[in-house]
């Protein structure tokens, strides 16, 4: 979890972008592997299907919600292309 009282550097910006494109396509390895990406965190996507289940959405959602925190601890004038 990530207070909101801490800024985070606008360096550290290129490394959540990385993770969220590479978590974002993993949430879809049928997508992930149309896309490039066929091996993440030890799961090979190729060989794998998406999971519609309740506990998967709910993992997603919660990625998500945590992400907005985590782009919340940007100063965004801060951040150049």
């Amino acid at each position: 979890m990530v207070s909101c009282s801490h800024k985070s550097s606008s360096a550290d910006f290129p490394k959540l972008v990385e993770d969220f494109t590479s978590q974002s396509l993993a949430f879809s390895p049928v997508s992930a592997s149309g896309q490039g990406l066929h091996k993440y965190k030890g799961q090979d996507m190729d060989r794998a299907l998406d999971d519609l289940s309740t506990t998967a959405i709910a993992t997603q959602r919660q990625y998500y919600t945590d992400l907005q925190k985590r782009l919340n601890t940007f100063d965004k004038p801060s951040l150049t292309p």
